[in-house]
């Protein structure tokens, strides 16, 4: 069935035409999903977005390498991400104690403090890491890539109105999809997700898990809508 539905998308169309649509369909795939899937929090969920953010990188790459006459379009708005993931290497790179102690005193002194009754904690504290949490920093590095990787992709692949266009109004429709249901669950709920999923509080967030990330969404969403 996906195979006739992308026959049926992309005949007779340019392969860079195809490309691209192959792009879009991923991308509302992915802002459908992440939403359904709980806010993406889970294990399963997230690997789902990173390996959709890791296939439309790949097209795009494909695309610039069989379309030579096509170029890498470059924007000054990916010069705040590349500083954050910067940031957030730095944090995972061990380096001497005396550096960190120069950087982050705090670190260097609650580290110290802690391990300091652990067998070889000379050796251990002559190197160490800003981040109190390098599994937790990688994991969220990940993510910021995948995400990075999708403004990229879209940068690169919406440069004419109406491929614009169709983009915000698939977040428009999602967006008040989703408020629809969270209205439903706040009038007519049993305090569960989708009324079966129970949360750590009252489904007072549509189908996501974590509140904050609820408002982020519907953020992005009634952007799209008043720009549409």
């Amino acid at each position: 069935m996906i195979q006739r539905l992308l026959k049926i998308v992309l005949a007779d169309q340019p392969v860079a035409e195809r490309l691209d649509r192959v792009v879009e369909i991923l991308l509302i795939s992915l802002l459908v999903f992440a939403p359904l899937a709980l806010g993406a929090v889970h294990a399963w969920s997230e690997q789902v977005v990173i390996t959709l953010a890791a296939v439309m990188s790949l097209i795009l790459l494909l695309k610039l390498s069989l379309l030579r006459t096509l170029r890498f379009i470059w924007s000054w708005a990916y010069v705040p991400i590349m500083v954050f993931v910067f940031v957030a290497v730095l944090q995972l790179l061990p380096m001497p104690a005396s550096l960190i102690r120069t950087i982050s005193p705090n670190t260097v002194a609650l580290k110290s403090g802690l391990l300091s009754d652990v067998p070889n904690a000379q050796g251990l504290l002559s190197r160490m890491t800003l981040t109190f949490y390098p599994y937790a920093t990688r994991h969220d590095l990940r993510l910021v890539l995948a995400v990075a990787a999708v403004f990229v992709v879209v940068v690169n692949i919406y440069r004419d109105p109406v491929r614009i266009k169709r983009l915000l109004t698939a977040i428009a429709i999602v967006g008040g999809a989703l408020a629809l249901l969270a209205l439903a669950q706040d009038v007519a709920g049993n305090g569960r997700i989708y009324w079966l999923i129970p949360t750590y509080d009252q489904a007072r967030s549509g189908t996501f898990i974590n509140h904050s990330h609820y408002g982020q969404f519907m953020n992005l969403c009634i952007g799209a809508a008043l720009g549409l």
